[in-house]
């Protein structure tokens, strides 16, 4: 009721042919007077045909009304139990004031909202107008969130498909092991000529070395006449010989 009173007064002020300054400055002299309807008005934009009015805000209410009875009732029990153990009435009345504080806190954080009126419609006209904003906003809200939580699940699904394809292929990797040569038992190196240079580790390879992999018409012998010394066998790449093959002391 007290909206549709302000924007009346507003459009009867416009209709008589008040200028906008003046009507700002009436408005602020009826609310420095303690008129409610002129309080209720924060701002005017005439040149959208729009003014913005302050309204407490009732939503929370309810809610708040049920949180302040189950509290009151907290107290209640607590108090008899306090009553029953004996405790002084200072610390019941202490506990009463705190409580007593929250709430006026909680009804002083109720702050009253600004709302944009339309000049040309009515105040009901005007709410429906403001529900249908809130409720396509709403809509809109919810299909953003549908889209984004549906765009999440397809991200995820993809890593875990990405993260399960790459652990099968780093692990079929893994399980492909190189086959080791022969000579890698043995110390050796390749020369700049492409020559493998094989030395035996101990006396068995030694050994093994004379009898399995020594081919004395292409590779070269080499050992030191001294006990325990290693066998060194320099073999020739593919389709060359060894200069000067053959055992030998040295």
């Amino acid at each position: 009721e007290r909206v549709d009173v302000a924007l009346a007064a507003v459009n009867n002020a416009l209709a008589g042919g008040m200028g906008w300054g003046d009507l700002e400055i009436m408005i602020r002299e009826e609310t420095r007077a303690g008129n409610p309807v002129a309080g209720t008005i924060k701002s005017l934009d005439l040149a959208n045909n729009k003014i913005t009015v302050t309204l407490a805000n009732h939503l929370d209410d309810d809610e708040d009304d049920e949180d302040e009875e189950e509290e009151d009732g907290e107290d209640e029990d607590k108090d008899g139990d306090e009553d029953d153990a004996g405790e002084g009435d200072d610390e019941k009345s202490s506990e009463r004031k705190r409580k007593q504080q929250q709430k006026k806190l909680r009804r002083k954080r109720r702050k009253a909202v600004a709302v944009e009126l339309d000049l040309s419609l009515s105040a009901y006209a005007n709410a429906r107008t403001h529900f249908e904003k809130k409720k396509k906003h709403a809509t809109k809200h919810d299909k953003t969130l549908a889209q984004t939580e549906r765009a999440v699940a397809a991200a995820e699904k993809k890593a875990k498909a990405d993260f399960a394809r790459v652990r099968a292929t780093a692990k079929g990797e893994a399980t492909k092991t190189r086959e080791t040569f022969w000579f890698e038992k043995f110390w050796w190196f390749v020369t700049t000529e492409n020559c493998l240079v094989v030395s035996a580790r101990d006396a068995a390879q030694t050994d093994a070395m004379l009898k399995k992999y020594v081919s004395r018409d292409s590779d070269a012998i080499v050992h030191a006449d001294v006990a325990g010394a290693p066998l060194t066998l320099v073999k020739a790449p593919p389709g060359s010989s060894v200069v000067g093959g053959g055992g030998g002391g040295g």
